[in-house]
């Protein structure tokens, strides 16, 4: 099995799941439209020979991002909050005030847009799902519904950003090296990456993290590693947002391979895959038997994105077990789950007959989630499932 970053045949499958969901965040109008989506399967592989982890059954032909693709997390305070300050950051860390920014994989538009605002000149943005005008912010904003590619723009910009794509990308070394030819001629260039942190799904057994969607996983050794591969040299590598995303800032230099990193990279990677192993299985058992303390229905989820549909999968896949799924993002509410059919709802649903107990999938997001139930008078039990000691029976209430 070849390594798609280091090109050894030394791979090894450590997780299978089958016929699962190949979107998490294209949710359906109908449940019987959630329940015929698209399925693939999950077969995850770590490298021996550097560390890397990905999906070696994923197939890129399943995959769609277009309009109806939504990943926004906008709706959240606390993530705008924390975009709104990372741009704000990166304006000054790449020296971007009045120079041209390009992000790889813009989404909707709102980091780039936000890059402006915060003091960048001006923004290209690639994303086959961008849904708005070509441009924004009277011209200085231009968007192009189409995938980052070679000679894609002729424009040589001051700063390359890709947040969350290349987790989506099943050959990162060329996705890296196409950043490292645009900004051939700019050597004072800098390029940014925010990807989530495999150490942190592995070390947690967090496994409603992993999902065929995310077909490359990197830790905070090998992203840089093979940024420095594909001819980006690492300046920084530090984790962010709870330790749960990490931050790479690379410039333009010569492709490096280091043999002895590599190796250091997989035997960790196989010390975090080995605690999963042990982790996950107690951590699902443990949510398990709080379902099996409440009636049917008596518990829901709160987050319809890629965790809570990942969730819902692996513990519910016929829907017949936890309620239904909040979400902030009324863009979701009224829609389906993909591949289970569970209801979306808003936050306002929880007070008309509150569940006992709601399972939160981000512990990010629980200041922000207890501030809607005590707005509503909403007395439940919050779960806060990556904070779970597996080992501990739950602290909620016995079934009715």
């Amino acid at each position: 099995m070849s390594c798609p970053l280091c090109e050894r045949d030394d791979g090894e499958v450590w997780l299978r799941r089958t016929s699962v969901p190949v979107h998490q965040n294209r949710i359906a109008p109908s449940r019987e439209a959630a329940r015929a989506c698209p399925r693939g399967d999950l077969e995850l592989a770590r490298c021996r020979g550097c560390g890397f982890v990905w999906n070696a059954a994923f197939d890129p032909a399943r995959i769609v991002y277009d309009a109806e693709y939504d990943n926004n997390q906008t709706h959240s305070p606390v993530f705008r909050e924390y975009t709104d300050a990372l741009a704000r950051e990166l304006v000054g860390r790449l020296a971007l005030r009045g120079k041209t920014a390009l992000e790889v994989g813009c989404g909707k538009g709102d980091f780039l847009v936000g890059l402006v605002a915060a003091g960048a000149g001006r923004g290209l943005g690639f994303d086959t799902s961008y849904v708005g005008p070509e441009s924004r912010e009277e011209g200085r904003v231009r968007f192009a519904r189409s995938r980052y590619a070679r000679g894609a723009t002729a424009e040589v910009p001051d700063a390359v950003v890709s947040r969350h794509v290349i987790e989506h990308v099943p050959q990162p070394l060329r996705f890296l090296r196409d950043i490292r030819e645009a900004l051939e001629g700019a050597p004072r260039a800098a390029v940014f990456l925010e990807t989530p942190t495999v150490e942190w799904i592995l070390a947690r057994g967090v496994f409603w993290d992993l999902f065929y969607e995310h077909c490359s996983y990197f830790d905070t050794r090998t992203l840089p590693w093979a940024c420095a591969r594909a001819g980006l040299t690492p300046r920084s590598a530090e984790p962010a947002f709870g330790e749960q995303y990490q931050h790479v800032v690379a410039s333009p230099g010569e492709p490096v391979t280091d043999a002895a990193a590599a190796r250091a990279n997989a035997a960790t990677i196989e010390r975090l895959v080995a605690r999963y192993l042990e982790r996950a299985g107690r951590t699902e058992a443990a949510v398990r038997e709080l379902m099996a303390r409440h009636r049917p229905g008596d518990v829901a989820v709160w987050g319809a994105g890629a965790k809570g549909a990942t969730l819902l999968h692996v513990l519910d896949p016929d829907a017949t077990r936890l309620r239904y799924v909040v979400d902030i993002s009324p863009g979701k509410q009224g829609r389906f789950t993909p591949g289970t059919g569970h209801a979306i709802v808003g936050p306002d649903a929880l007070a008309e007959d509150p569940p006992a107990a709601v399972l939160l999938m981000n512990q990010n997001y629980r200041v922000e989630n207890e501030a809607h139930l005590r707005r509503l008078g909403v007395s439940t039990t919050l779960v806060t499932l990556d904070l779970l000691e597996p080992d501990r029976r739950l602290d909620s209430p016995p079934a009715k």
